[in-house]
């Protein structure tokens, strides 16, 4: 999680990351996780990665450089 943010805030954080996308809200699901990914715990920034290219892949107008982006996360 960012520094200076307890596990209980880093899990609220990326479940209102899921919603934003479960809401067709990718931009505001995108920005969540690309924050959540810098966290210090191994798990909690392997879902934001895994989030924010599942949000690359919704947010619209789709672009050839997102969809590389999306492929780069879930390839590595």
């Amino acid at each position: 999680m960012p520094r200076g943010i307890c596990p209980a805030r880093a899990a609220s954080d990326l479940i209102a990351g899921w919603q934003a996308l479960a809401d067709y809200r990718a931009a505001e699901a995108v920005r969540i996780f690309e924050r959540m990914a810098k966290a210090d715990d191994p798990a909690t920034a392997r879902e934001a990665l895994v989030g924010r290219a599942v949000a690359l892949l919704a947010r619209q107008p789709i672009e050839p450089a997102q969809i590389e982006s999306a492929r780069l996360i879930f390839a590595g």
